[in-house]
């Protein structure tokens, strides 16, 4: 089972890892993913083109709990 979000709008990453089911495959598509995110379960990340994790230069960008 996948989570592919519309390729038309960069989605909410946090709440597309939120809502997927654990091991589940979340894709994201090209894009900048501003903030922090925490996974807190088994999951498959993984992307169709360049897609970039910006925290901005705060905290840590990606969390595995």
């Amino acid at each position: 089972m996948g989570i592919s979000p519309s390729l038309w709008a960069i989605p909410d990453l946090q709440k597309l890892v939120d809502q997927a089911p654990a091991a589940s495959t979340v894709t994201l598509p090209s894009g900048v993913y501003k903030g922090n995110f925490v996974i807190n379960k088994p999951l498959h990340l993984t992307r169709e083109g360049q897609a970039i994790l910006d925290g901005e230069g705060k905290g840590t960008v990606l969390r595995v709990a």
